[in-house]
């Protein structure tokens, strides 16, 4: 091991700044890293309930953090007590960018089974400093359906979240594959990153 990273307030006598305290219901968030995918010089890191974080690492043994998005609250998914499976971030994806040094684009998906259950993210990441959504993608039937008497979301039984986009590495990012548990496997096509379009 050379390096490392956490999210201040993870370690002891460390304390979580307020976006990484509390869920919107009064719950405490789930803060843990899920997952990191590296793009030449840089971590892009899924850290659930503390969003997306981009790091730089050059350097390795001082990785530095150079973006967030951490939009929970208000998004979040519920953990459940104890805290089980699963807010937040689950993937952020760098878009492929043959022929650039870096990417602007990154997909990002949740990965919660709450009503409304996780969706994906189109994210610019241009300027890592002021991470910006371009556009969401949702299943139809899953999560728009609310019920006004109630004043509740309805959603479908079982696990409806997304999960993991799969990028052809070959290509030059306009596609992508997206996991959506019950949902089955489905193409999207980002080539107008504000309009996504299902393609298969």
């Amino acid at each position: 091991m050379v390096g490392g990273y956490h999210v201040t307030g993870q370690h002891a006598g460390e304390t979580f700044s307020e976006m990484n305290q509390l869920n919107p219901n009064g719950t405490q968030q789930y803060v843990t890293c899920h997952e990191a995918i590296k793009d030449g010089t840089r971590l892009y890191v899924a850290y659930r309930d503390a969003g997306a974080i981009i790091l730089d690492i050059s350097d390795p043994t001082k990785p530095s953090t150079i973006g967030v998005f951490d939009y929970s609250p208000p998004f979040n998914g519920d953990p459940g007590t104890p805290p089980g499976c699963c807010p937040g971030a689950h993937t952020a994806a760098s878009v492929p960018h043959e022929g650039e040094p870096l990417p602007r684009l990154m997909v990002m998906t949740d990965e919660h089974f709450s009503c409304p259950p996780g969706f994906v993210w189109i994210l610019d990441i241009s300027n890592p400093k002021a991470i910006q959504v371009l556009s969401t993608i949702h299943v139809a039937g899953v999560d728009d359906q609310y019920d006004h008497a109630a004043s509740k979301f309805v959603c479908p039984a079982g696990q409806q979240s997304a999960h993991l986009p799969y990028f052809d590495l070959r290509g030059h990012g306009s596609l992508f594959y997206q996991a959506w548990h019950d949902q089955g496997l489905r193409a999207f096509d980002i080539s107008n990153p504000f309009s996504p379009k299902e393609v298969g």
